[in-house]
């Protein structure tokens, strides 16, 4: 929600609304909720990014976004098709196979994924035995990493942000997973809520790469105050690109703070601890996790401090299966 105030320093939140979206108005689709809202509103407190200041890169990045020519990544067809397949009750593994099998390239990341640690090394040797192994939303949740590893989180210049990117994803999703047995919430809706959250980074690195073929290029570091204070709202703009259903579009545009619906309140909370937990082990990217957001997510799941500090040190042992 808005708030009063003004920003003297790159900490602090602002209650009006961000000079970038006053000076360079978009004319997407408008979004469910513009973002979290907490936008600076002098731009020039924040650090220089290379040749290119912060507002400059900002008015670049929204004058891709917005443009009729303006492509952004794609989900492959098959992913809709089965996350939507895997929620039928009477699904049957054969028919999950069936679609695996359209993207041969997925279905073999899917498979080399299914064998990690993290998953107790299952012996899969066909995607029937994945399905069987893992589950039906199991195998779906890792298809769609898979295709997001391979078709998305990816930007020439940029291997190793991407590939943090990635790897924090994929973390925070299984972690918010794990959170969220402490809820009503289903296991395979948080995963995705997780893995998905920060999609936004992803497009705009991806368009980073882009402004950098028609001007000098910018390190995501030097461009990150401009890229965090799009990211929520792209991440937003491309669930809907991508059909996703509304509760998630909702919690995917307000993954950082702001009044939630009543319906994404615990998933939220769940995503924001897992978020918080993350940076304390070494899986955070660019994190800047507000004070006291981890007791109030809590708060909000009514878990207390010994609930806490278990899913902290499952954060640990989690974080021990990624780094093998």
């Amino acid at each position: 929600m808005p708030r009063t105030g003004c920003v003297s320093t790159r900490g602090e939140a602002s209650g009006l609304k961000s000079l970038v979206l006053q000076a360079y108005p978009l004319v997407m689709p408008a979004p469910t909720r513009p973002g979290s809202g907490e936008y600076p509103t002098v731009l020039s407190v924040l650090p220089q990014a290379g040749e290119l200041g912060v507002e400059a890169i900002t008015a670049k990045l929204v004058s891709l976004f917005q443009s009729q020519e303006y492509e952004p990544p794609l989900l492959p067809g098959v992913v809709l098709e089965l996350m939507t397949l895997s929620w039928k009750p009477d699904v049957t593994a054969q028919e999950i196979v069936v679609v695996l099998s359209r993207d041969p390239m997925l279905a073999s990341q899917l498979l080399k994924l299914s064998q990690s640690t993290l998953y107790r090394g299952a012996q899969v040797r066909s995607l029937h035995d994945a399905v069987v192994r893992l589950g039906l939303r199991r195998v779906s949740d890792l298809f769609c990493r898979a295709a997001l590893e391979m078709r998305v989180f990816r930007a020439p210049g940029y291997e190793n942000d991407m590939a943090r990117l990635r790897t924090h994803s994929a973390f925070t999703a299984e972690l918010t997973r794990l959170i969220c047995r402490e809820t009503e919430v289903p296991s395979d809706y948080a995963f995705l809520c997780g893995l998905l959250h920060d999609v936004g980074i992803a497009a705009c690195i991806i368009a980073l790469n882009e402004v950098a073929q028609s001007g000098p290029g910018v390190s995501l570091q030097a461009a990150w105050p401009a890229v965090r204070e799009l990211h929520e709202w792209a991440s937003e703009f491309l669930a809907k690109t991508w059909a996703f259903p509304p509760d998630l579009v909702r919690v995917l545009a307000m993954h950082h703070g702001g009044e939630a619906d009543p319906a994404d309140r615990q998933v939220l909370a769940a995503l924001r601890i897992a978020d918080a937990l993350a940076e304390e082990v070494g899986y955070g990217f660019h994190a800047e996790i507000p004070e006291g957001q981890l007791k109030k997510a809590a708060q909000v799941l009514g878990l207390d401090l010994l609930r806490v500090e278990k899913l902290r040190d499952a954060a640990k042992e989690l974080a021990e299966a990624f780094s093998h």
